[in-house]
Formats: structure tokens, sequence, C-alpha cells
């Protein structure tokens, strides 16, 4: 819902249908989907079905539809008593307000008072009916329009949460898997550059090249000779 926020000071003071700039009988009402200046002329036209046109009574709450009679021409909707009153019959009823033109809300003209330069404006018991039932309905209309902007603004909040918690639980997600990942990654890394024990011989530590083979050095027996035993042989063999 767009809120008329940007309007020139004298445009705010026109009513939003017949442009008329009596700013003291301007009402604030939700009409056509917009935020609007009605003056009550144009609210009583647009808005008849929430007003008896006989006496001017608010329907608040709506009549029920055994209390009511309705206008074959237009929504307008009366009590039964004041159609009788205007003797009037049920079947094929047309209300008065039917006719084009017709002034739901006209003010004396202005009269100059010779002593008082400032322009006084006359309203009689009918147009004072007339205006408290367009400020009725202008104030029924900003309730409901309040109720529905409350409705969508607790709404909006709901999403809010539920964005907000599904972004808590996506994160907390992602950093699970950035977790297990580097876990993975510290377990490849073992076995790539881990502990020499894990990974085969150890390295040499020579930078020359192969180490020369160790020599290998013969036990001796007790007379000096080694332990070869074909040489213990041969001397044997001699001493006899």
């Amino acid at each position: 819902m767009a809120m008329r926020r940007d309007e020139p000071e004298p445009e705010r003071r026109l009513c939003g249908v017949c442009g008329s700039s009596e700013r003291w009988f301007l009402h604030y009402i939700r009409h056509k989907g917009a935020f609007q200046r009605l003056c009550t002329n144009c609210v009583l036209q647009n808005y008849r079905g929430l007003y008896c046109p006989f006496c001017l009574e608010f329907f608040d709450p709506p009549l029920l539809a055994r209390d009511r009679v309705m206008c074959v021409k237009c929504p307008s909707v009366s009590h039964p008593a004041c159609v009788l009153v205007a003797n009037s019959s049920f079947h094929g009823f047309e209300c008065h307000t039917c006719p084009q033109g017709y002034p739901f809300f006209s003010l004396n003209r202005p009269q100059n008072d010779a002593n008082d330069p400032k322009t006084t404006f006359v309203i009689d018991k009918a147009n004072a009916k007339g205006l408290v039932a367009a400020a009725k309905i202008a104030a029924a209309s900003m309730a409901k329009a309040a109720v529905a902007a409350r409705t969508e603004a607790e709404r909006r909040v709901r999403e809010a949460v539920m964005a907000k918690k599904k972004a808590r639980e996506a994160l907390e997600k992602l950093s699970s898997l950035v977790n297990k990942q580097k876990e993975l990654d510290s377990k490849a890394g073992d076995v790539v550059s881990g502990p020499k024990s894990l990974n085969g011989k150890p390295k040499l530590e020579s930078s020359g090249g192969i180490p020369p083979a160790p020599k290998i050095v013969k036990a001796e027996g007790s007379n000096g000779l080694g332990s070869d035993p074909l040489k213990i042989g041969n001397v044997d063999a001699m001493e006899e």
C-alpha cells in the first residue's frame, strides 16, 4: 500500500475526486486502494452502502439482510422504517439519491459580513448529519487500513524471523562442512609428510652419495688363527 506524501501543499487541500478546495470539509480516507482526501459530498456519494440516505445514520455494524432495504438502481441501503416514513414501497425501491447530481452535502454559499471580512459558512441539521456520517466512514476506512497494515507488518516480521533462522542454520551447516574438510585435509597431510616410522625406511643422512660398506672383521680363535674350519683342518693335517 502506497501513501501519497510527496504531494504539493496546495494539492493536499483538494478533494481527490471533484477537486473541492474546502479543506475544512475534507476527509482522509483510503479510496480505491490509495490514501486520499475526499470532500464530504464525495465520501457520501462513493460509499452509499455504509449509511442510510434518509436518516444519514452510519451502519456500524452493517445491517443484516432482513433489516435493510436496498435500492434497485444504486448500492444505497436504507432502514425499512425510513423507507415507510418516506411513503415508499419496498418493491422496486428507488432511493432519492439516484438522480445524477444529487447534493449529498451542500453548504449555503459564503456570506460576507460587512463587519467581518472573513468568510462564514452556514450548516443546517441535514448537512451536519452528512458531515458526521462522512467522518465516521472515513474513520472506519482508516481503522480498517490500520488493521491491514498491522497484519502485513506482522507477516513480514514472521518472514524475517524465518529467513534469519534459515540463514543461521545455513551458516552452521557451512561451518560444519568446513571443519570436516579441514579434518580430511589434515589426515591427508599426515600421510604425505608424517613421521619416519609411518613412511617406510629413514632417509640417508649423508649428503655425499652412497656411503662405503662397513668393514667386516672376522673373529679370531685363541691361537691367533681365523675361525675358518678349512684352514683349521689343514693345520691339523700338517701337524699329523
